[in-house]
């Protein structure tokens, strides 16, 4: 299951095969515990960071020692 009709994260994770829940609550803990202040979101039915994913691209458009 890559895409689901969940609304949340937790969702999602309700309706991961059991096979795969557990390795995927344990990115998840990883991913909230080094990704401080990136919300947690749903994108075409998968947990995404759109944040995270604007930063890098304004920092990897940026020149070197410019700030976006």
């Amino acid at each position: 299951m890559a895409q689901s009709k969940a609304t949340d994260v937790d969702g999602y994770l309700a309706g991961a095969g059991e096979d795969r829940r557990e390795a995927l609550t344990a990115l998840r803990r990883l991913c909230r515990a080094v990704l401080k202040g990136f919300d947690e979101v749903m994108a075409y039915g998968m947990p995404a960071d759109f944040d995270l994913v604007r930063d890098l691209l304004r920092a990897t458009a940026a020149r070197p020692g410019e700030l976006c």
